[in-house]
């Protein structure tokens, strides 16, 4: 699959907050860092409480902001986990100047969070968030705060709530449409996904705005791409209906594109194209008609002609990429191996890989969570309805430490700053989805 780039730079040019801006703006930039370790801090929450405006920070702790030139502005930097910062900017002599590029470094201090603990489990599980008035059905981070998808009887009236970590509810906002999920783009953004239409959340003043994004451009441009690493965007061709697919970066200064890694489930792929010869010769001289007309291979109409994707045979590839520092880390679930790729996408080596072999196949969900704080990366297994969080040390490829956790069938779990959230019901109860979180093993 080919991205048309130019048009995909013209949409994140669009779609960026604050792309219309007033006529005489000024850049706020640095990089905001761990005051402990020094390490970047990524998802900080950068808002300018005198315009409202708002920024995050992305790999590396590094933020960009953009604002008129004010006298003075109180820039707060806030996300769960650290002390909260507000730092006041005073312009009145640097913008009578020539320069438009301010430079300011933060450094963010580490903070206990203490949240209400569940009667059940008093000492392993945390409720985040839970009423008896809604459902929460998914759930996204916005740096100290959280974004709910909720509902009352169905997701055709579904709300969202912005709540901070006391289980307050700041402020909340109907949904135009049919919900399905909360998802987070390669750049940070919230989007809410519908049935027929894609919203991007937007904050002003805490309160949430909801704006409709062109579905179809969305889906191509925005959905194959996983994470930036400096100028580089990565992406991949994957398409659910074919055993095989590639990673690559893009390079924004120069529009070079380069190809990672090569995924493919070799047997299935076998199964794949041999529906081909089981076809009836009226229907192969179909597939080759269309091969002519749209060059696509006459093997994978094939299979697509004979439902083989859809059957129980097929199983969807599963190989994610994730960026750790300035090392990419492509998990290649079918030659068994971890590679590891530098910044200038140079595979500089692999590892063997085996924690999604359990002695029951049934055991492995074919998904993997990322730490987006910490970068730590877990295997996801589940055994008797309890989901078990692997550990995996990226320098030898190995389990470090597991954690199962303490509610069976839990959902949309998601890794953040050394714990695990997820949705739960308990079985057989009157009680609605809540947010829960565990602590997960050092």
């Amino acid at each position: 699959m080919k991205l048309p780039f130019a048009r995909f730079l013209l949409f994140l040019f669009f779609v960026h907050t604050g792309r219309l801006n007033a006529q005489s703006p000024v850049y706020i930039k640095g990089k905001i860092s761990n005051a402990e370790t020094g390490q970047g801090v990524e998802g900080v929450i950068v808002t300018c409480k005198e315009s409202a405006r708002s920024s995050a920070s992305w790999k590396g702790g590094y933020y960009s902001f953009k604002s008129p030139k004010l006298e003075k502005m109180n820039l707060e930097f806030r996300l769960l986990g650290f002390e909260t910062q507000v730092h006041q900017v005073d312009l009145s002599d640097w913008a009578r100047s020539n320069k438009d590029t301010l430079v300011l470094n933060i450094r963010l201090v580490v903070k206990p969070i203490a949240a209400p603990m569940a009667t059940i489990y008093a000492q392993k599980v945390d409720t985040v968030f839970g009423t008896m008035h809604y459902f929460v059905e998914d759930f996204e981070f916005y740096g100290d705060q959280f974004v709910l998808l909720c509902f009352e009887k169905n997701l055709k009236k579904a709300q969202l709530k912005l709540t901070d970590e006391n289980q307050k509810v700041i402020s909340s906002a109907d949904i135009p449409e049919e919900a399905i999920e909360l998802y987070k783009d390669f750049q940070g953004y919230i989007n809410v996904i519908c049935k027929e239409k894609i919203f991007r959340v937007r904050f002003k003043e805490n309160q949430i705005v909801l704006a409709s994004l062109p579905v179809d451009q969305f889906r191509k441009e925005m959905m194959p791409c996983a994470d930036t690493l400096k100028e580089t965007i990565l992406f991949s061709n994957y398409y659910r209906n074919y055993p095989a697919f590639s990673w690559f970066s893009y390079h924004i200064p120069d529009s070079t594109v380069k190809k990672l890694k090569l995924i493919k489930d070799k047997d299935l792929l076998e199964l794949y194209e041999e529906e081909f010869d089981f076809l009836k010769p009226r229907d192969r001289l179909t597939a080759r008609k269309l091969e002519i007309q749209t060059g696509i291979d006459k093997r994978i109409i094939a299979a697509q002609m004979t439902g083989f994707p859809h059957s129980l045979y097929y199983t969807p590839l599963y190989a994610p990429l994730f960026v750790c520092r300035d090392t990419i880390f492509i998990f290649d679930h079918y030659t068994d191996k971890l590679f590891r790729i530098n910044g200038s996408g140079m595979c500089t080596d692999s590892l063997p890989i085996n924690y999604h072999h359990p002695k029951d196949w049934k055991e492995w969900k074919h998904q993997l969570l990322q730490d987006r704080t910490t970068r730590l990366v877990y295997a996801v297994l589940q055994k008797g309805g309890f989901y078990i969080l692997k550990q995996i040390d990226t320098g030898t490829g190995k389990i470090r430490a597991e954690h199962r956790l303490n509610n069976q069938y839990a959902n949309h779990l998601k890794a953040r700053n050394g714990y695990v959230y997820y949705i739960y019901r308990p079985f057989e109860s009157g009680q609605t989805k809540f947010l829960y979180r565990e602590r997960l093993p050092d």
